[in-house]
């Protein structure tokens, strides 16, 4: 019988795997306002994100924590393959799995309020 560490291995590695193929699964095209939530590599720079939405034909709306999740909008269809192209590696129409159970992308998918300092 496999030792418990080995166990515990094979199961956190069984899950990462699950877990990413349905977070590749959960992607989809822009919505009906040309919104898109947009995840770059970790190690890309706030630089890189902007120039690889304007070379996808796209406008930066508003990033995440981390700094690489991002939504970005355009009016013209296929900007998820346009920014596939410029180096993101997902595009979702929504948060995955709603609100309460996509963690940082909810905060991208929630909508902008400015605040207004002076009510403080």
């Amino acid at each position: 019988m496999p030792s418990t560490p080995a166990l515990l291995t094979a199961f956190t590695v069984a899950t990462l795997l699950a877990m990413s193929l349905v977070l590749w699964m959960a992607q989809g095209g822009q919505n009906e306002d040309g919104l898109l939530i947009v995840v770059f590599p970790p190690a890309a720079s706030e630089g890189q994100i902007m120039s690889a939405i304007a070379n996808a034909d796209g406008t930066f709306v508003r990033s995440s924590l981390p700094k690489t999740i991002v939504i970005a909008h355009s009016d013209q269809p296929g900007l998820e393959q346009r920014l596939k192209a410029s180096g993101a590696w997902l595009t979702y129409s929504q948060a995955p799995f709603g609100g309460s159970l996509a963690g940082c992308m909810a905060l991208a998918a929630a909508p902008y309020e400015p605040a207004d300092w002076r009510s403080f």
